[in-house]
């Protein structure tokens, strides 16, 4: 953008100022991540453990989890309340969300909504770092923020394989490897990464067997 002279001011700093904008957290789908939970009360708990069962497999102890193809899209858990029970509803981004909500209407008509929160990945995250108390206390141990994070950060590698990377001279990574004349280049910039594994950053070993190094 510096060498060329149709770039525009205006196109120079925009480009700039993108390094300071706040991260945008989505799920390999595309979707914004979104930390979304329902609660449920529920009168036909027979009912409801045989169609969720048949919906989403057979339950763990009253806790069913969606997946499809290896990933965890979302998790319902019936507990026991005064009475009635309750169905506690939870997904990473909205369509999930709502897939989720329509599938307990249909399990359980008379299933009445009890309360609802919608919160981004971002303010989750935000609130941790600056050690605010959300709503719903955000522990970077729990399993359900462990592995949104990690969905997060896989599918960011899968798509940082296939960018033009300017380090590398506007070639992908997966370009270079395949190329003899281009592979050390991006050994190096690998090897240039932190190499240490960590909650929330892109692993370079995975990297490297993504890319057969």
């Amino acid at each position: 953008m510096l060498d060329s002279e149709s770039t525009d001011p205006d196109e120079l700093v925009e480009f700039l100022s993108a390094r300071f904008a706040p991260p945008r957290l989505v799920t390999p789908d595309g979707h914004p991540m979104v930390a979304c939970r329902a609660v449920f009360e529920v009168a036909d708990t027979a009912g409801i453990r045989r169609k969720l069962s048949r919906r989403f497999g057979a339950a763990d102890a009253d806790r069913w989890t969606w997946t499809e193809q290896g990933s965890v899209l979302g998790v319902l858990n019936l507990a026991p309340g005064t009475d009635p029970w309750v169905l506690e509803v939870e997904a990473m981004n909205e369509p999930r969300f709502e897939s989720l909500v329509d599938a307990v209407g249909a399990a359980d008509p008379g299933a009445r909504l009890r309360e609802q929160t919608r919160t981004p990945a971002a303010e989750l995250m935000a609130q941790a770092q600056e050690n605010v108390r959300p709503t719903h206390p955000v522990d970077p141990e729990d399993p359900a923020i462990a592995a949104a994070l990690d969905e997060h950060i896989r599918g960011y590698e899968q798509q940082w394989l296939d960018e033009a990377i300017p380090a590398l001279g506007g070639h992908t990574p997966r370009e270079c490897a395949a190329d003899p004349t281009r592979r050390d280049d991006v050994i190096r910039l690998l090897d240039s990464f932190p190499q240490q594994e960590r909650p929330g950053a892109m692993s370079v070993r995975r990297l490297r067997e993504a890319l057969g190094l």
